[in-house]
């Protein structure tokens, strides 16, 4: 086994990754099963599938465990568990204490090995998924969350599917269909197990158990992310009840600079110093946005950003809530601070030695904060190795974090500026208001917003 930091890499003989974190002080053990396969991978219909798959499968299995006798002995373990699908992976996630570590082990290889799609229960997931989905068309927030990449990229492109799935497929999907995408979804080759915690589990106990998983599914070839030809909007117009105050939910994404070299590794160095710009513009009440846009000039009503890193993109995302008159307004001003942060220059509104130091610590927070607990840093480590980055400890981060120079940071930020022609605004509004906050975006004259 390598060793990576405090970590234990290690290659099963199916293919299988095992990532090994454990820790004998720690009271619990989580169990995260990573794939790298998403929504972003396989057909339209297959990915109008794959919620409905994480669901369905883990209700029982081939051996006749249904869904009442696995809540039995989940709660006889003391165990929680769930499924997390996204663009770039899905995941199974269990967590039980420590001293149970090895029937957790069993409990989810059994889970993935012999698996189950019940006709009955299937057609109860599939009535809930479509609830769910029309649901999302009630709540402005979840609206934008589901439309997030379908708003961001090309039409049509596999990154263009929405977030929280679709009607396509569901409808008429069969056992048969789910059993064939579970067979690729859950190939070893693509797959790794992140033990965090304790329990002091082997790999022995991980090749024993998922022995029985082979290597034959065709390779997945993803298309490449593909940016629209040009910067347009997806808007949802929502009319004001009476009684309503006018509302605008808004994301904005930004292209990112490429973040890999020509052999496809994370660039590091890079990528922490967008980790400190994030950080100085949105971490927490003294960050730039929430301090110049909502607490000095009361223009919103909450604003943030954040990255979406993927496995051969990323976005730099901008969310906020306020009023419609003051879009333009709110917009300009926390796109100037990306404008003051690229200038490097204090004097100008780029970082000085105090914000540089406290956006660090901030980053470093955010870490520590993600990778409290044995589940948060399965999560952790498993969403690493998804999109194809070093699988690095806690430490290891926050160490190329403190690293990290305001020329970085600067450089980070003229990246982002060079790129904001490019953004496109997914949202929801009483009217479509694209071009005064697009105009606002670019730092342009815009008119007022009745």
């Amino acid at each position: 086994m390598q060793n990576r930091g405090s970590l234990g890499l290690a290659t099963m003989g199916n293919g299988l990754t095992l990532i090994n974190d454990q820790s004998a002080a720690n009271s619990m053990v989580a169990l995260a099963l990573v794939s790298r396969y998403g929504l972003r991978d396989g057909t339209a219909r297959e990915a109008g599938q794959l919620r409905l798959l994480g669901e369905t499968f883990f209700r029982g299995t081939a051996t006749g465990m249904g869904t009442e006798t696995l809540l039995e002995r989940l709660e006889a373990l003391g165990a929680t568990y769930e499924t997390r699908i996204d663009m770039e992976s899905t995941q199974v996630l269990m967590l039980a204490p420590a001293e149970r570590a090895s029937e957790l082990l069993n409990l989810m290889g059994e889970l993935v090995c012999k698996p189950a799609a019940d006709g009955a229960e299937l057609k109860k997931r599939k009535a809930l998924f479509m609830r769910e989905i029309r649901a999302t068309e009630d709540s402005p927030s979840s609206w934008v969350d589901s439309h997030f990449f379908e708003g961001s990229w090309a039409s049509g492109s596999s990154l263009s599917r929405p977030l929280f799935g679709s009607m396509a497929g569901l409808g008429g999907a069969t056992p048969e269909q789910l059993l064939a995408l579970h067979g690729t979804v859950f190939d070893p080759s693509r797959m790794a197990l992140v033990i965090s915690g304790g329990g002091g589990l082997k790999e022995r106990d991980v090749e024993e158990v998922f022995a029985s998983l082979s290597s034959g599914t065709a390779r997945i070839v993803r298309a490449p992310a593909r940016w629209p030809a040009s910067p347009t909007s997806t808007v949802r117009i929502r009319s004001t009840e009476d009684g309503e105050s006018p509302m605008v939910t808004l994301c904005a994404s930004t292209p990112m600079p490429p973040l890999r070299n020509a052999a496809g590794a994370l660039d590091i160095r890079k990528a922490r110093a967008f980790d400190v710009l994030q950080a100085a513009l949105s971490a927490g009440m003294s960050g730039r946005l929430f301090y110049h846009v909502r607490e000095k000039r009361g223009l919103v009503y909450s604003i943030s950003c954040s990255q979406n890193i993927l496995s051969d993109t990323g976005l730099f995302t901008m969310d906020t809530w306020m009023a419609p008159a003051n879009g333009p307004a709110a917009l300009q001003i926390a796109y100037d601070q990306i404008r003051a942060l690229a200038t490097g220059d204090p004097a100008t509104g780029g970082l000085d030695a105090r914000e540089l130091s406290k956006a660090k610590a901030q980053a470093c927070a955010r870490v520590a904060r993600r990778t409290a607990t044995a589940l948060r840093r399965g999560i952790a480590f498993a969403d690493q190795w998804a999109v194809g980055g070093a699988v690095t400890t806690p430490g290891v981060r926050m160490a190329q974090l403190a690293s990290v120079t305001g020329e970085e940071v600067r450089d980070a930020a003229r990246a982002l500026v060079a790129n904001l022609e490019m953004t496109r605004l997914v949202f929801v509004a009483p009217s479509d208001i694209t071009p005064a906050l697009r105009s606002a975006i670019c730092g342009k004259p815009q008119r007022q917003v009745a």
